[in-house]
């Protein structure tokens, strides 16, 4: 028997379930949002930070790119300028004068690279003017790759831009600028070379804005290393050891090209900006490290991430705490519904929770074909133990009676308290064949409630009878009303005849209408 109604939900039970699922799927949603925001937020930066070192890099290669091509320029001139300066003096004098070659080289100085050197070779390629002209074993230029073509006219270019060369005479690593002169026959007579030594090249790349691990670079025609800056230990002067992209963007043949090196010699990855230069048949490449041009990127993803992680947590708190809130307002309006279904003296349902209880059990009793029992019990002279021995006394009787059916009664039984000393029984189940003996079941039950005397405090004992008037469904009554009625009028009349009833009990005689009611009661 379900006395204070626990299992009805009021649908309670399924808002709470229903809010905790929208919470929930709030909860993912908004992360889902907020997570999909920040990747595109931080795509958008990355992107941002890729693209401004790829103009970083851009600028500073285009910048050297002019400044390279301007000194080759240069020195092309001042080469040219001094194969004519030797082709006159051969034509005019026969020889070359030292003195007059160096006073024209040494005008010209200034306008070409630092610490560019002057040579002239005779036509067998023995040094005759420059550093090394005058010691007891000159040095020759005649083993060099670019004298034999030069000399035979191989070359279309009468200016030959060498690859890196150790310097016999200064011990230098250097790039030649190197041209044929002819004597007064207009046969080859000889070469002129404008020698500028790396550290010039060198110079030119210690430029600000590639960060800590950026790096600039020039290498010859041969892919030869020709000058690195920062400078490097892993690669040296000379070498041939490059990124994979680097290789296949020399091999398109085009001119200029960014993109990502990953497999650097020094394991760095960086963006990198190539150029063939302009005048020079060298390779430029300048890059600026990931690490360099992403640390603000990096430091903004870890902010993002933890705006991230703080979202979930606040959302998470949030969520709970609404769930707590809805479990509480939920806790609060049960204990409510509750309490307005329950009688507060016995504890037991009120009339509320009996209208609500009968149409369901009608419906029940409907679909199985069971008998459903409504009994209306009424205490015989109750009033005179209130008279007697006060409210209080009753009172305690009433709730010793409540705990008394409610322990005898079976557990789909129902108990209700309509005030005063009135209750109602509501019996289920009984099988259409054998009512009548599970009813006398029942009756011995709730009649075994009031056979013992009841304790009333003080040492008092009572004893009380009872008289209940007894209707059944479908017999007596299709709606709950119909059916209170009829049991109302069997308790009457088995209690207006106590003195001489042969049983405490009545079944309902009144004449019933054929008709149901026109509407079921709330």
């Amino acid at each position: 028997m379900d006395i204070d109604g626990r299992h009805e939900d009021f649908g309670g039970e399924r808002h709470v379930r229903f809010l905790g699922i929208l919470v929930v799927l709030g909860v993912i949603v908004l992360n889902l949002a907020v997570g999909v925001a920040s990747e595109l937020f931080l795509k958008s930066r990355l992107a941002d930070a890729e693209s401004l070192a790829a103009v970083t890099t851009q600028s500073i290669a285009t910048a050297l790119n002019g400044s390279l091509s301007n000194a080759a320029q240069v020195t092309k001139l001042a080469a040219h300028l001094l194969v004519k300066e030797c082709e006159r003096e051969l034509k005019s004098d026969g020889k070359i004068e030292p003195a007059t070659l160096n006073a024209y080289f040494d005008a010209m100085r200034a306008s070409l690279p630092a610490g560019a050197l002057l040579h002239v070779t005779n036509a067998s390629g023995r040094v005759i003017f420059g550093p090394g002209a005058g010691s007891a074993r000159p040095a020759s230029y005649a083993d060099r790759d670019f004298f034999r073509p030069l000399m035979d006219g191989r070359v279309r270019s009468r200016i030959w831009v060498t690859n890196m060369l150790d310097g016999r005479a200064t011990h230098l690593e250097l790039i030649a600028f190197v041209a044929r002169y002819e004597g007064a026959n207009g046969h080859p007579a000889g070469v002129i070379s404008i020698a500028i030594p790396l550290p010039y090249f060198q110079s030119l790349l210690e430029i600000s804005g590639l960060g800590p691990h950026g790096i600039a670079l020039i290498r010859d025609a041969s892919t030869a290393l020709i000058a690195i800056y920062p400078p490097s230990k892993v690669d040296k002067l000379g070498n041939r050891h490059f990124s994979p992209q680097l290789a296949q963007t020399i091999a398109s043949g085009i001119s200029a090209h960014t993109f990502h090196a990953t497999r650097t010699g020094d394991g760095i990855e960086r963006i990198d900006s190539y150029r063939r230069l302009s005048g020079l048949p060298f390779y430029l490449v300048v890059g600026k490290s990931a690490g360099d041009y992403l640390a603000i990127w990096y430091s903004t993803r870890r902010w993002v991430l933890l705006s991230d992680l703080v979202c979930l947590l606040v959302s998470i708190v949030f969520a709970a705490t609404l769930w707590r809130i809805a479990e509480k307002v939920h806790a609060l309006q049960r204990d409510e519904a509750l309490r307005a279904r329950r009688d507060t003296l016995t504890g037991l349902p009120n009339r509320l929770a009996l209208m609500e209880h009968l149409p369901s059990a009608i419906a029940r009793a409907t679909r199985s074909g069971a008998v459903l029992v409504v009994g209306m019990l009424d205490l015989d002279d109750f009033k005179s133990i209130n008279d007697r021995f006060g409210h209080s006394v009753g009172d305690l009787l009433l709730v010793e009676l409540s705990r008394r059916i409610h322990s005898l009664a079976r557990s789909g039984d129902f108990v209700a308290r309509l005030g005063g000393d009135e209750f109602i029984l509501v019996f289920e189940g009984f099988s259409a064949a054998t009512a009548e003996q599970q009813l006398q079941q029942a009756l011995a039950r709730v009649h075994r409630a009031v056979e013992d005397v009841f304790e009333v405090g003080e040492a008092r004992q009572v004893r009380v009878g009872m008289s209940m008037g007894i209707a059944l469904f479908p017999r007596d009554g299709a709606y709950a009303d119909a059916l209170l009625r009829q049991a109302d009028a069997a308790m009457y009349a088995v209690k207006q005849n106590k003195g001489k009833r042969p049983t405490w009990w009545n079944m309902s005689a009144l004449p019933r209408s054929a008709a149901p009611p026109a509407a079921c009661p709330a």
